[in-house]
């Protein structure tokens, strides 16, 4: 793994960048329910389920 040494103050201004990017996605970024637009109520659930196993699974092999 590579490492990079950065300033105190460039890691401040990143950490400032950082955060007002996500600001800028919370307040202009349109927020698209695209499940709603092409899944059936069906697929839809199937995702969910999917997604549940998927937590359950990445929370068993952080906690080993």
């Amino acid at each position: 793994m590579e490492t990079v040494n950065i300033s105190k103050d460039e890691y401040e201004n990143l950490k400032k960048l950082a955060e007002s990017a996500r600001a800028l996605n919370d307040f202009f970024m349109p927020k698209v329910n695209y499940g709603a637009s092409f899944l059936d109520s069906d697929a839809l659930g199937a995702l969910s389920d999917f997604s549940v196993e998927i937590r359950k699974a990445t929370e068993r092999e952080n906690s080993i």
